[in-house]
C-alpha cells in the first residue's frame, strides 16, 4: 500500500491552475491573508490585554528610541522600564523588536504600528512554512500552501500573540519550519545552511525555546544516528561555529552583565501539566490557550489511523509529537522536577510547540492523501478552499474570543502601575484606547527582572525615582531624560548634600558619569545604585552613560564574520530555483 507522505501531491497540483503558483502570485495571497487576520484586532485601534503585552511593547519602545538616536544595539533600559538603567535589553533577544521597530517608523503610530507588526510575522510565518516545506519536495505545492495555512493561522499562534503577547516565542514558531526542514536536509545529504540560519534566528528570538528545540533537535539525530557520517558531522560541527559567530551581537553582552553581578531572573512559577480532557474540550471548541488546537488533535487522530502506511520520517514525527504531548501533560511528574534545574520552563505546556508543527504537518499529509484519491478535480478544489477558509477563520474566531473578554476591561487612566496592571480570571485584562493610556502603560512597569539582585529590595523606590541624601532624606527627581544606554537625571536638593543615591542601577563602574557637565567618577552603593558626594544645595543635572561600545563593536565584529563566512560557503540561498536537484530549491552546500 502507498505511503501518505510529501510524495502525494502530485494529483492534487494539477487541480489548481498553475498561474496560481507563480512564487508573485503566492506572496500577494499571504500578504492579503496576513492583513485580514489581524484586522479583528486592528479595527478597534486599541491594545488588549496581554499576559506579557507591556513588558514586549516597552521593549520596542526602548528600542525604537534608540534605533532614532542611531543606537542599534541598546543593553540598558533607558527610555523604558522606568528609565532606571536595567541590563533587560542585553539579557533578552530582541532580533524579532526590530520588525516592529520598522513599522513603527513607517506608521508613526504605535497602536497600528504593533498590528503591522503582528501582520508581518503572520507573513514572515507563511513565507517560511510555504518554502521550507517546497525545500524537500518541490513538486508538493498544495501541500505547502495548506501547511503553512494551517499551521501559521493556528490558535495556538493567536493565543501567543494575543492572549500571552510573547513575540520571542511567535518568532519561534514562525522559524522553526525552517529548522527542522534544515535538519532534514543535513541529516539527509549533509546540507547545513538551512538550519543554522533557522537555529540562529530562534537563538536570538526567545533563549528558553532555543534550549527546547537543542533538546528537541538532538532526539532526532540520535533517531537518526545511523544516517551520520564524519562529512555530516563536520557540517553540524562549522553549522554550530556559525551560529556561536551570528548570535554574538546577543550573548557576548549577556556574558558581560551576568558574570559581573548576580542577575535577578524572571519569577519561577509552580510546574504544572496541563489536564489533557480540559484542553482537549479547548480545541474542539477553539478556544485554545496554551495547550493544543482542533488540528493537532485531528492530525494526531489521523496519523494513528494511518500509522500503517506513514513513512519512516513521519513516524519520527508522530514519536517526538506524541512524547512532547504527555510530557507536557499531568501523566509526568513536574512536581518532582521543581527544585532542579529544569523548573525554568516555568511553563510545560510551552513543549506544545513541537506537537503543533509535528501534527499539523501529519493533518496536511493526511489531507492530501485523502484528496489524491478524489476522482473529481472539482471535489479535490472545493476541499483545498473549504480547508484554507477554515483555517483563516477558525484564527479570528480565536482572536474574536480574547477580544470578547478583553472588551469590558478597565482602561490604563493612570501612569502609576507599580502596583501591576490588572487581572481577571488568571488573565492580564486591561485595554489601551489611546494615545495617552499608551503612553500610561510605557511608563512605569512593575517588573525588575535583570537587575541587579542587590537592587530588588530597592525596586519600588527606584523605579519611583527617589532621590535619596544623606541617609534618611528624599526628594523626587524632577525629569529623567533617556539617552542611548543612558539617562540625564534633574533633580533639586533643599540643602547640601555628603551624599546622594540616584535612582539608576549600575552594572560595575564602566560608565561615563558627569555632574553639572563636571565629569565625576562612577560609585555604587551596596545596591548597585549610583552615588554621588558632595553635592551643593540647589539644581542639579547628572548625566550617566555605559560605556559597552567594545563589547558592542567585537559583537558585531563577530556576527559580520560569521556572515561573511556563511556568504562564502554559499550557505544563505535565495528561496527559488538553482542549479542541482529539482526537489531541493531551498538548500546549502557544505
Amino acid at each position: 500500500m502507498k505511503n501518505f507522505s510529501i510524495e502525494d501531491a502530485e494529483k492534487v497540483n494539477a487541480s489548481l491552475p498553475r498561474q496560481f503558483f507563480n512564487k508573485w502570485v503566492i506572496v500577494g495571497f499571504f500578504l492579503v491573508i496576513s492583513l485580514v487576520n489581524v484586522l479583528a484586532f486592528a479595527r478597534y485601534d486599541w491594545l488588549f490585554g496581554g499576559q506579557d503585552l507591556q513588558f514586549h511593547l516597552q521593549r520596542i519602545n526602548e528600542l525604537y528610541q534608540n534605533v532614532m538616536r542611531f543606537n542599534l544595539f541598546p543593553v540598558l533600559g533607558t527610555f523604558s522600564f522606568n528609565q532606571t538603567g536595567s541590563a533587560v535589553m542585553a539579557m533578552y533577544p530582541k532580533l524579532p523588536l526590530y520588525g516592529y521597530v520598522l513599522m513603527r517608523m513607517i506608521f508613526r503610530q504605535p497602536i497600528l504600528s504593533y498590528y503591522m507588526g503582528n501582520a508581518m510575522m503572520t507573513f514572515a510565518g507563511l513565507v517560511v512554512s510555504y518554502y521550507s516545506f517546497l525545500s524537500i519536495k518541490k513538486n508538493a505545492k498544495v501541500s505547502a500552501m495548506l501547511f503553512s495555512l494551517v499551521y501559521t493561522l493556528s490558535a495556538l499562534n493567536v493565543s501567543y500573540q494575543y492572549l500571552m503577547a510573547d513575540i520571542g516565542i511567535v518568532a519561534t514558531i514562525v522559524f522553526l519550519p525552517m529548522v527542522f526542514a534544515g535538519l532534514y536536509h543535513w541529516i539527509m545529504n549533509g546540507r547545513y545552511g538551512m538550519l543554522t540560519c533557522g537555529v540562529t534566528v530562534v537563538a536570538l528570538s526567545h533563549v528558553l525555546s532555543f534550549i527546547l528545540l537543542i533538546f528537541t533537535l538532538i532526539v532526532f539525530t540520535l533517531i537518526n544516528w545511523t544516517k551520520l557520517d564524519d562529512e555530516k558531522c563536520l557540517g553540524l560541527a562549522k553549522a554550530i561555529g556559525l551560529t556561536i559567530l551570528l548570535t554574538s551581537t546577543f550573548w557576548l553582552p549577556a556574558l558581560v552583565f551576568s558574570t559581573h553581578f548576580k542577575i535577578s531572573v524572571p519569577q519561577v512559577f509552580q510546574l504544572n501539566g496541563i489536564d489533557l480532557v480540559e484542553y482537549t474540550g479547548a480545541a474542539l471548541s477553539n478556544n485554545v490557550s496554551y495547550g493544543f488546537t482542533l488540528v493537532t488533535l485531528l492530525g494526531f487522530i489521523s496519523g494513528t489511523i494511518g500509522y500503517r502506511i506513514l513513512d519512516s520520517g513521519v513516524k519520527q514525527i508522530y514519536w517526538v509529537s506524541l512524547g512532547y504531548w504527555l510530557i507536557s501533560s499531568r501523566l509526568f511528574p513536574w512536581h518532582l522536577l521543581q527544585n532542579t534545574p529544569l523548573k525554568m520552563i516555568q511553563f510545560p505546556w510551552r513543549l506544545m510547540i513541537f506537537p503543533q508543527l509535528g501534527f499539523s504537518l501529519i493533518f496536511c499529509l493526511a489531507f492530501v492523501y485523502f484528496l489524491s484519491h478524489v476522482s473529481s478535480q472539482r471535489l479535490i478544489r472545493l476541499g483545498l478552499l473549504s480547508m484554507g477558509m477554515i483555517a483563516l477563520v477558525f484564527s479570528i474566531d480565536a482572536q474574536r474570543k480574547i477580544i470578547s473578554f478583553e472588551i469590558g476591561a478597565p482602561e490604563i487612566t493612570s501612569s502609576n502601575l507599580m502596583g501591576s496592571i490588572p487581572y481577571r480570571d488568571g488573565r492580564a485584562w486591561y485595554k489601551v484606547t489611546n494615545r495617552y493610556e499608551y503612553d500610561n502603560l510605557m511608563e512605569h512597569i512593575a517588573n525588575y527582572d535583570y537587575y541587579p539582585n542587590a537592587s530588588t529590595s530597592k525596586f519600588d523606590e527606584i523605579a519611583n525615582h527617589h532621590v535619596v541624601f544623606d541617609e534618611t532624606n528624599r526628594v523626587d527627581a524632577k525629569a529623567i531624560m533617556g539617552i542611548p544606554d543612558g539617562s540625564e537625571i534633574s533633580f533639586t536638593l533643599p540643602r547640601a548634600a555628603n551624599k546622594v543615591v540616584l535612582p539608576m542601577v549600575l552594572y560595575g563602574k564602566n560608565y561615563h558619569v558627569s555632574l553639572d557637565s563636571r565629569r565625576v567618577q562612577a560609585r555604587l552603593d551596596a545596591h548597585n545604585q549610583l552615588v554621588i558626594h558632595g553635592l551643593t544645595k540647589g539644581s542639579h543635572v547628572v548625566r550617566v552613560a555605559y560605556k559597552g561600545l567594545l563589547v558592542q563593536l567585537l559583537g558585531i565584529a563577530l556576527t559580520l564574520l560569521g556572515m561573511a563566512l556563511a556568504t562564502r560557503r554559499k550557505i544563505v540561498l535565495v528561496f527559488g530555483k538553482r542549479n542541482g536537484s529539482a526537489d531541493e530549491p531551498i538548500t546549502a552546500s557544505k
